[in-house]
């Protein structure tokens, strides 16, 4: 029906288009395009003809879906990016999203480039109120070389009250669905050393995770620390051993 905006929390990535491989869910897609005054946008607006029979998580019939993302392009190789995106039904709980975003290098070494993203979601049950508003945030950095070494590392924080209008499946989940309720500081460090004419790339690791509101009783989303490591060699190209 459209496709994924590529934003770093995965707010607008996928919706359902079948029941099941046999079973097509009728789509309707209005698409629209363009660049005024040098912003690229993209907007979707997407209707569905479809019963929910959950009783569970009850979603309401007849999905509607509108979608938004604008870039812009900044001297010195840096993106900006917006997101408004929100979901309807008959029936069923509305869904609102906001995101701001932006790309580009990092002025520590060459190739080093970031990546930060901060968003908000609403909903409102059906003959019901608009919640407050829940927080999502991500940070990665990349290619930071200092001396032999390389850095890169990734902070995440999704609240637990979170919804996204159309996340990922769980074949290819987005990260705000991945992080709900819980926060992440990972970050990672490697170097290439030469043992025996042979050069190993070492790597180390620490990915550190607690709940959202930083609570240690949460027996969904207990805090770990975990620490990791490994040794790539490629004793014959293109074979690789780790």
């Amino acid at each position: 029906a459209f496709a994924s905006f590529g934003d770093p929390l995965g707010l607008v990535k996928s919706i359902s288009t079948e029941i099941d491989p046999i079973n097509p869910i009728p789509t309707h897609t209005l698409k629209v395009t363009g660049a005024p005054f040098g912003v690229a946008f993209t907007g979707y607006a997407i209707t569905q003809s479809f019963e929910d029979d959950d009783p569970d998580e009850p979603t309401g019939d007849n999905p509607r879906y509108a979608f938004g993302r604008a870039t812009y392009e900044l001297p010195g190789g840096y993106t900006v990016g917006a997101i408004a995106a929100g979901k309807g039904s008959d029936g069923g709980p509305a869904i609102a999203n906001v995101e701001a975003d932006v790309t580009g290098p990092l002025p520590i070494s060459e190739g080093a480039s970031f990546t930060a993203a901060v968003a908000a979601a609403l909903e409102k049950p059906d003959n019901g109120d608009w919640s407050n508003a829940a927080p999502a945030l991500e940070l990665n950095l990349s290619g930071i070389a200092l001396g032999n070494f390389s850095f890169s590392g990734n902070v995440r924080a999704v609240s637990s009250d979170f919804t996204a209008v159309a996340p990922g499946p769980s074949s290819s989940p987005s990260d705000v669905n991945s992080f709900k309720g819980m926060r992440q500081v990972q970050g990672e460090a490697s170097t290439s050393v030469n043992l025996a004419g042979q050069a190993v790339k070492l790597t180390l690791g620490d990915d550190f995770r607690t709940a959202y509101d930083g609570s240690t009783n949460d027996l969904d989303h207990k805090p770990f620390n975990k620490v990791y490591g490994s040794a790539e060699i490629s004793p014959v190209e293109p074979l690789t051993v780790t």
